[in-house]
């Protein structure tokens, strides 16, 4: 199991302006952003399913605090959600 941690980051001024590709298409821009105690967390982690030989991998994409769930049968399907 995987798990991380990270401060959310508050956009004061020029939000997201930091971000790929938006960068490139902005230059010289002041950006001004901070960290608060409040943290976003992912945990990415393995169980055995059972299936047979025929069945795909399946990917389950949970949101606990918005209480939304969301399966795909290939990372192919997961790509394309995007």
């Amino acid at each position: 199991m995987i798990k991380v941690k990270s401060p959310t980051r508050v956009d004061l001024a020029g939000g997201t302006l930091d971000l790929w590709p938006l960068y490139l298409y902005h230059g010289g821009l002041e950006l001004v952003n901070m960290g608060i105690q409040v943290y976003a967390t992912a945990t990415i982690s393995q169980r055995a399913l059972p299936r047979d030989a025929d069945s795909p991998l399946l990917i389950e994409i949970k949101s606990t605090d918005v209480h939304a769930e969301r399966q795909y049968r290939s990372l192919a399907e997961l790509a394309a959600s995007l």
